[in-house]
């Protein structure tokens, strides 16, 4: 078992640093058990300053139920109103107070979670049951919807001394010999974070070979001045870095330690045949071929010297690496939208960069069509536009509104209805013919079978006449 779930705080007074928070915790949750219905709390601080922690300390200390939910299950306004909205309307089937704990809410994904900030700010409002959140970066703007609910609390990293405390109540414990020089190294390097020591213990614990940890730079100075195959090899031993990154600063400093052709030429020639062992070990997963690698890339380029005397040297970085470390940024954005570019094309995220300059090409008259159709981040589209997120916000607006104009200008309009004619009833046609049958009339008789016939004239003896 992992020391960190081991030695997991059971009661807010064996949490190491930040004293107030946590007293301020403690009034809140007292509280909540007087019925006090309290705000929620938001714990914000860096990773390993025990915002998690301390909510589980609490809810065991006084008997409450917990219900967490981390980023991943922190995802839409639907899963969100499922679990915890249903949570927190009511106590538990014991009867007991249930903590509903949020944790990492800062790792909600724009349009991928939509909703989801949303339904957190409306469980807050809603909630009849305690509720903490814990975030790295109290002013991430997916939190602003959330933090005006909450009573803002800072975890902060802590002191080295109480780590050390720490780390020798667990050795203690776990009864295995720990020096002091050991302790305060681990305490000192953690930067304050309390999981970080003690998973760095645990390791120490588990593997007693690696008592003392070369840097890199003493094993690359190790490996060259080396004058005898068994020296060469133990200057790799208990080295804190993996194969591959040792291999890199050997081929970085090959050059510079070596002076003639010869001994440059017999070095890269040693350490590329260990990179073609490293090549079959990782295609037929035969570990046997690591030791023809490790002794070529060690002894093998140490003996490649010839007669020239070992002499200072001031050994370089990979320039790999650096611009490795220069460009992951950059990197990391092209990989982000391969994958969602690979989606809708069906291809790999490599293979969808092809893509990259035709579909520039269409946001730039459309960034909203765009948007819709791969779900790209304001952040991805800046990227691949070479512009500032701004700029793209200010392209978002326009599009949006040309798009709501041409939606009005292709509205059909409907032509106005025709003005129907008035209509009089039967009783007051028959009234009025009644009214005016003495009267000369300049219509024609009526055709209705309804209205009466007139009679024949008398004749008279003058026509005769």
């Amino acid at each position: 078992m992992l020391f960190t779930e081991k030695y997991r705080p059971k009661r807010l007074s064996d949490l190491a640093g930040n004293p107030e928070s946590i007293e301020k915790i403690r009034r809140w949750a007292i509280g909540w058990d007087h019925g006090t219905r309290g705000q929620p709390l938001l714990l914000y601080g860096a990773i390993g300053t025990g915002k998690t922690a301390v909510a589980y300390a609490l809810a065991e200390e006084f008997g409450w139920d917990m219900l967490e939910m981390n980023a991943s299950g922190l995802r839409d306004e639907e899963s969100i109103n499922r679990i915890a909205g249903a949570a927190g309307e009511s106590l538990s089937l014991s009867g007991k107070r249930k903590l509903i704990l949020l944790d990492d809410v800062d790792g909600l994904q724009g349009r991928e979670d939509r909703g989801g900030a949303g339904a957190i700010a409306s469980l807050l409002e809603s909630s009849r049951q305690p509720i903490i959140l814990t975030a790295h970066d109290l002013w991430d703007k997916k939190l602003s919807g959330i933090r005006a609910s909450c009573v803002k609390l800072e975890f902060k990293r802590i002191n080295s001394a109480s780590v050390t405390a720490i780390l020798r109540k667990v050795a203690s414990e776990e009864k295995f010999h720990a020096t002091e020089e050991l302790i305060t190294k681990i305490s000192s390097g953690c930067a304050g974070d309390m999981r970080s020591a003690l998973n760095d213990l645990q390791a120490h614990n588990q593997s007693g070979e690696r008592d003392r940890e070369k840097t890199i730079f003493e094993a690359v100075r190790a490996i060259f001045k080396s004058t005898t195959y068994s020296d060469a090899r133990k200057a790799s031993y208990n080295i804190d870095e993996d194969k591959d990154t040792l291999k890199m600063w050997i081929d970085e400093n090959i050059p510079i330690e070596y002076e003639t052709a010869t001994e440059i030429a017999a070095a890269f020639d040693n350490l590329s045949r260990a990179d073609i062992f490293d090549g079959r070990i990782f295609k037929r997963q035969y570990y046997g071929f690591l030791r023809y690698s490790s002794d070529l890339m060690t002894a093998g380029v140490a003996l490649s010297r010839g007669s020239t005397p070992p002499r200072f040297v001031n050994y370089q970085f990979p320039s790999y690496i650096r611009t490795m470390g220069a460009t992951k940024g950059s990197r990391g954005m092209k990989k982000k939208l391969g994958e969602k570019i690979g989606k809708i094309t069906h291809c790999s995220s490599g293979d969808a960069e092809v893509y990259f300059n035709l579909i520039k090409n269409e946001a730039e008259k459309d960034i909203c069509a765009i948007i819709a159709l791969y779900g790209f981040e304001e952040d991805e589209l800046a990227f691949l536009l070479g512009k500032t997120e701004k700029d793209i916000s200010s392209m978002i607006e326009l599009s949006e509104k040309k798009n709501a104009e041409k939606t009005q200008q292709e509205k059909p309009v409907l032509a106005p209805e025709p003005a129907k004619k008035p209509t009089t009833s039967h009783a007051s046609k028959s009234e009025s013919h009644h009214d005016d049958k003495d009267a000369p009339s300049s219509h024609a008789p009526s055709s209705s079978k309804d209205s009466p016939k007139e009679k024949p004239p008398a004749c008279k003896l003058s026509d005769f006449c």
